[in-house]
């Protein structure tokens, strides 16, 4: 299968937006990356748009930056707690994978979505907040 220019050059621009976000935010990595392989599938027919074609990008994507992430952060790592938290991040993959697998459906894309959404206007919310309240603070 040939990879046009096209399709390289909205990839890497959908990818590079969505990690520089993940990246400051640590979530959200996944939605973008979709909005944008929809985008470029309807505007400009570079990709398919399948929400299970971002899930292997994602994927393949967090496998290939993890050892840099983990370098980066590794004097910050409380490694108990962070093998707490893998055993059900392990389980939450595991159940996900089988749900998006199983039923392919822009339905549960959007939903997610919306989600994730909401996430992020909250978070947005708080911290504008919490800047508001400490600008009064030292003023």
């Amino acid at each position: 299968m040939g990879i046009s220019v096209g399709f390289l050059i909205a990839a890497w621009t959908i990818n590079f937006v969505a990690i520089t976000i993940y990246a400051i935010s640590a979530f959200g990595n996944g939605l973008i990356y979709q909005m944008g392989w929809q985008l470029c599938s309807r505007t400009l027919g570079v990709c398919d748009g399948e929400i299970f074609t971002v899930v292997l990008h994602v994927t393949l994507a967090g496998l290939l930056l993890l050892p840099m992430q983990m370098w980066l952060l590794l004097e910050h790592i409380d490694w108990k707690l962070a093998i707490h938290i893998s055993i059900t991040q392990q389980l939450g993959v595991f159940v996900g994978m089988m749900i998006i697998s199983t039923f392919h459906s822009v339905w549960l894309a959007r939903a997610l979505g919306l989600l994730m959404f909401v996430l992020a206007i909250q978070k947005t919310t708080a911290e504008l907040s919490l800047s508001q309240s400490q600008q009064m603070q030292t003023a």
